[in-house]
């Protein structure tokens, strides 16, 4: 194998610093390093590796089985020699440096083995509740961890609706904290991302459900909205327009993949298809044509989502919506790879209302708050999807936006009301005889209920309490997030 030549850039010199700063630390660190597509994770990686010291082995944990060949390719190009230790690949190599499945760890031989050091791979995979791995970890013993992500995220359904959580901000969570971000913008600045230009078209949300923790649609139903809105025309309407032009289409499942390829295929489309259920041999071979140029259109459901390279790829088709950001990133990020110009995202998903442009996110650790997610300035982590709510990050450093220490309510921060609240007291209620300031300050928790059934159900509505009701609907409509 060619071992590949490379100096790294200045952000990636600064990620392999700080990677091994927790991962030699005397203290034990659980940390995650934000990498973006195409930030060059393998060469941080690799050098991490070939600079750590020898008084131990190194874990490197990969969350399945195609990702874990794929990154073992890449990391042996650049100099790193890796054992496997997989059951799903049917190997249980150890070594210096070791790819391993979390299914397939060992506590007793790993031990025995004398693992010290732990990088995990596609860190977004990880389970919200790290403790079981992390307790298997320390009995092999591993005290420090560094894990890497290009969305550090997840999705939770609370009272509010659905809410996306920074990975760190969760309970019990794996990683204790986020060590270094590389933002998105510098990967630009280095012209390591293609210029995107997002098409969209209309989109009809006809039949999508949130599951059941609000993470994302079901299946069903996005396969159901997929049919029932006839989307498979639109397709094969926007590839009709590409020429010969190379495009990657995301589709819902299995049946939708086969259904679209019969369809492109009768039209005398150059077409091929990727699922789970192809066997190795077949999905390489088909990867392999399409990078090519043999195949002009390639369709799959998720398969593709994450590590697929394709610098040259010049048009992807979104017909896949769903309520996750970190999804959402996921497949824009098939397409950023320098190789060509500009990279047409055709979106007709509704993604890209939901989500707008994933160059406009940023990871970034804010004063009086700690680590959010940011989209133009603008907080999106830490609050209710389905509100519209413009938390900028002078908000959070000035006080503007006030941290809701409400053990009952999991809204994580409020608008400070800049309104008159004290002229009107309850006449009515546990609260009876105080001013609606004085229940603000008390029990928000209260008030937000009351709005909710003022929403609901028009209540409180006599004349007598006309002017409490008032001042609740305007301190929530306008100027609390809820």
């Amino acid at each position: 194998m060619d071992i590949k030549k490379y100096d790294p850039f200045v952000y990636q010199e600064t990620a392999i610093e700080i990677g091994l700063e927790v991962l030699t630390s005397h203290k034990p660190r659980s940390e995650v390093l934000v990498a973006p597509v195409a930030a060059g994770k393998s060469i941080i990686i690799a050098e991490i590796v070939k600079r750590l010291p020898k008084d131990g082995n190194i874990l490197v944990i990969q969350p399945n089985k195609e990702l874990t060949e794929q990154n073992i390719e890449k990391v042996e190009s650049l100099g790193v020699k890796v054992a496997t230790y997989s059951a799903s690949l049917g190997k249980k190599q150890l070594g210096r440096v070791t790819y391993a499945t979390p299914g397939s760890i060992d506590v007793v031989k790993f031990k025995k083995f004398g693992f010290k050091y732990c990088l995990w791979d596609e860190a977004d995979h990880a389970s919200k509740d790290g403790t079981n791995l992390k307790r298997n970890l320390k009995l092999i013993g591993i005290n420090n961890i560094l894990g890497f992500t290009a969305t550090p995220i997840y999705m939770q359904q609370t009272l509010e609706g659905s809410v996306l959580k920074i990975m760190t901000r969760t309970r019990n969570p794996m990683f204790k904290d986020i060590c270094h971000v590389i933002q998105i913008e510098e990967i630009v600045k280095n012209k390591r991302w293609a210029e995107l230009k997002y098409i969209e078209y209309e989109f009809d949300s006809k039949g999508l459900i949130l599951n059941s923790t609000g993470s994302d649609y079901t299946e069903e139903s996005v396969v159901v909205n997929y049919v029932e809105t006839d989307t498979e025309s639109k397709i094969l309407s926007i590839i009709r327009t590409l020429g010969k032009e190379r495009t990657l289409v995301f589709v819902p499942g299995i049946k939708n993949v086969d259904s679209l390829f019969k369809r492109l295929e009768a039209e005398k489309i150059s077409v091929g298809y990727v699922h789970s259920k192809m066997s190795k041999k077949d999905r390489e071979h088909t990867l392999k044509c399409f990078r090519e140029g043999v195949i002009q259109v390639l369709i799959n459901s998720l398969v593709l989502l994450a590590g697929y390279d394709d610098p040259t790829l010049e048009n992807l088709i979104d017909a896949f919506p769903t309520n996750s950001a970190r999804v959402n990133y996921q497949k824009i990020g098939r397409i950023v790879r320098v190789g060509k110009k500009v990279g047409k995202v055709h979106c007709i998903s509704g993604n890209y209302e939901k989500f707008g442009s994933i160059e406009d996110i940023t990871f970034e650790n804010v004063e009086n708050y700690g680590w959010g997610m940011f989209v133009k300035g603008f907080l999106v982590s830490g609050v209710p999807m389905k509100e519209n709510i413009n938390i900028t990050k002078d908000d959070l450093i000035n006080g503007r936006a006030k941290k809701n220490t409400n053990t009952k309510r999991k809204v994580s921060y409020d608008f400070v009301y800049q309104g008159n609240l004290e002229s009107e007291k309850f006449t009515f209620g546990k609260y009876k005889g105080l001013t609606v300031a004085e229940v603000y300050s008390k029990d928000k928790g209260y008030l937000n209920w009351m709005y909710k059934m003022i929403k609901e159900q028009n209540a409180f509505g006599d004349k007598k309490n006309k002017s409490i009701k008032t001042k609740i609907l305007e301190l929530f409509d306008k100027n609390l997030p809820f």
